[in-house]
């Protein structure tokens, strides 16, 4: 509702109040939340991991949401996509940094993209509050994301949806 919001008004918000929103606007905390029950079962949910989760959202999450929502932005400015109608971080960027090139703010996304890779990297290597399985769930979903972005330009993923429907076909025991 907030992005509704700033659309009717017609003013961008400042770049961080924008990220923070579209972290939140993903929907990758939810995804992730269901994950952590469907993954660790009964057995693996603590009354401390309940707490971590009721925090307003644990460092491994919003890592995972900010890659994606900095990636979504970022490969929407490259692609040519963003019709300034919905805005993104590197419009709300450059409106407050209007000395700066389009190349220069897409070089800035990248670098915070990098950056999260590390916090998240961190979360799962050392300060890891969550069980291994869970823990990769969130790492695989990071990794996803430039798949996502890179499906029709690489040549190599041009499989992959194929991969992914034999699968599904295999584990369900469909033909």
């Amino acid at each position: 509702m907030e992005e509704a919001h700033w659309l009717n008004s017609g003013h961008l918000p400042k770049a961080e109040d924008y990220l923070n929103n579209g972290i939140v606007s993903t929907g990758v905390h939810v995804v992730l939340e269901h994950a952590f029950f469907l993954l660790d079962h009964v057995s693996g949910i603590t009354k401390e991991t309940i707490d971590i989760l009721d925090e307003n959202f644990p460092n491994v999450i919003y890592s995972v949401a900010k890659i994606l929502r900095l990636s979504d932005d970022l490969e929407g400015a490259k692609s040519g996509d963003q019709n300034g109608l919905d805005g993104s971080y590197l419009d709300c960027y450059m409106s407050e940094h209007q000395d700066i090139s389009s190349e220069d703010v897409q070089r800035h996304v990248a670098h915070m993209i990098s950056n999260e890779w590390k916090c998240l990297n961190q979360e799962i290597l050392v300060t890891n509050q969550f069980s291994s399985s869970f823990s990769n769930f969130c790492l695989n979903a990071a990794r996803m994301v430039p798949l996502m972005y890179h499906y029709k330009s690489n040549p190599s993923l041009s499989n992959l949806q194929e991969h992914v429907n034999s699968l599904i076909n295999v584990s369900v025991g469909c033909n």
